[in-house]
């Protein structure tokens, strides 16, 4: 069994990989476990202040047990981030790492991930699940099919204090909590679908997937 760490922003995270991933994962013989990165917010919680100095250590410390490391935060929480896309933050956070482990480093075993712009994102992949959820059974979710059907891409949905994924869901589904409602409605959406609607999402789950053939 490979041993798949992942660092994480926080609860939310860790309850989608518990939650999508690892059913998945471990029928392909990878063990993932998630641990968070994110200050601590409350007694129960973490979340938010992701950096690359913050990131990278985490990922260094990873590396001692496990196998490959990957991670899995926001770009749209991300700070200090200047002017870095996705992509090249996934290549500095790839660097950083390496200057963490230095004269052992092999950079085969890590695997950055920077979700595009937020994990909540994903959850616009099929809209009509959140009806799958009791408290949202009779939701009218026409307001996140427009939002949806505007965008070419769940990955796509903008990157503001406005318009990011988590601020509409906030404003179009009244007692929607990320925590709670998120992961449980990504389980009913399942993997697959998000895969088939985010094509950076896919790409990464791909590459952890070859991971079973490298070893």
């Amino acid at each position: 069994m490979i041993r798949l760490g992942i660092a994480v922003e926080g609860k939310t995270e860790i309850e989608f990989i518990n939650s999508v991933f690892t059913e998945h994962f471990l029928g392909l013989g990878i063990a993932t476990f998630a641990v968070p990165v994110g200050r601590q917010i409350s007694h129960n919680s973490v979340g938010g202040n992701i950096s690359i100095p913050r990131l990278s250590h985490q990922m260094s410390l990873l590396y001692w047990n496990s196998e490959f490391v990957s991670s899995f935060v926001d770009y749209y929480g991300f700070v200090r981030k200047r002017k870095m896309n996705v992509d090249e933050l996934e290549k500095q956070l790839k660097k950083e790492v390496g200057k963490r482990i230095k004269h052992k480093w092999d950079s085969r075993k890590v695997i950055p991930y920077i979700q595009r712009h937020e994990f909540e994102c994903l959850l616009f992949s099929d809209v009509s699940k959140f009806n799958s959820i009791e408290k949202f059974s009779s939701y009218d979710t026409a307001p996140l099919h427009e939002v949806r059907n505007s965008f070419k891409t769940p990955e796509d949905i903008n990157d503001s204090e406005m318009t990011a994924p988590s601020k509409r869901l906030k404003r179009l589904v009244n007692g929607f909590d990320k925590n709670v409602d998120g992961p449980e409605i990504a389980k009913q959406i399942g993997i697959e679908k998000m895969r088939s609607e985010c094509p950076r999402f896919n790409s990464w789950i791909e590459t952890l997937e070859a991971l079973v053939s490298s070893t």
